[in-house]
């Protein structure tokens, strides 16, 4: 939460930014606060609290307390602690869990219900979905497209720069391209989400906040999570990538209703016949 504060602040209004300003310099008295002494504290009225609020992503003052809490109680939980050489198993086993739940703990305190809400949106309307990212974020591109083609949309995914060019080329309007990226730097999938945008087709990206390609794409579904400098691929923003793509799956199976559920029980069917031969 208080990374969303920090990318947000320059967007707020002057008096919401003295209520983020407070927050970030006072997380845990905020945790304990009530709205009119917070108000009081930034200088502010109760009603620009509740607008800060909901800027946040939370639905009122009670909320981003809420929300705030969990993020403070998971960063204190699993404290990041870099590999070191000399790690023997059980400190490696101790240390890569713990990175990897604070991620994730992070992503579901930090993830736009908003953001969900409007890619299920522009998903369902969509003739066809192209996912898409390189290297460890062509993993999850493949794995995207291995769930969502069992609610019965069409899908692709691709790994490879030179397809994701061409295939971004020939999108129309009634398609949608879901570019993964850690960074969100790759010239190459800005470029798709460039040839996509010039076709009328929609963009979602699943990728840090303040990256280039979040403001290139439509809809951007954000993920912040700190990385072992010292690991040779990304490790924790994989797995959160992964979730996040995975809560939209499943809000979209649930808002495409009997006909998606009877398509995954379908596929389930058909796997479990093939296995008695």
């Amino acid at each position: 939460m208080l990374n969303r504060i920090r990318q947000a602040r320059a967007d707020l209004t002057e008096a919401e930014r003295r209520v983020a300003d407070w927050v970030l310099e006072n997380p845990d008295s905020a945790v304990e606060t009530t709205l009119a002494l917070l108000a009081a504290a930034a200088g502010t009225s109760e009603p620009t609290v509740v607008r800060f609020c909901r800027v946040m992503g939370c639905s009122g003052f009670t909320d981003f307390k809420l929300k705030l809490a969990r993020s403070l109680a998971a960063a204190s939980t699993y404290v990041r602690s870099d590999i070191r050489p000399d790690d023997q198993a059980p400190e490696i086993i101790a240390k890569v869990t713990d990175q990897t739940i604070s991620g994730l703990l992070r992503t579901r305190d930090n993830l736009s219900p908003q953001s969900v809400e409007s890619s299920v949106l522009m998903l369902r309307r969509a003739r066809q979905v192209l996912f898409c990212g390189v290297g460890a974020s062509g993993v999850v591109a493949l794995d995207a497209q291995h769930k969502f083609f069992r609610l019965g949309l069409l899908c692709t995914a691709h790994r490879d720069i030179p397809t994701i060019i061409q295939a971004s080329a020939i999108l129309g309007p009634r398609d949608c391209l879901v570019a993964v990226s850690n960074q969100g730097r790759s010239e190459s999938l800005l470029e798709a989400v460039g040839l996509a945008h010039r076709n009328g087709a929609s963009t979602i990206a699943v990728t840090a906040a303040s990256s280039p390609l979040a403001q290139a794409a439509e809809i951007a579904l954000t993920v912040e999570v700190q990385e072992d400098a010292q690991t040779d691929t990304p490790m924790n923003s994989r797995l959160a990538h992964l979730m996040v793509l995975d809560v939209v799956q499943v809000r979209l199976a649930l808002s495409l209703g009997a006909g998606a559920a009877q398509r995954l029980r379908t596929t389930k069917e058909v796997l479990q016949a093939r296995s008695s031969f």
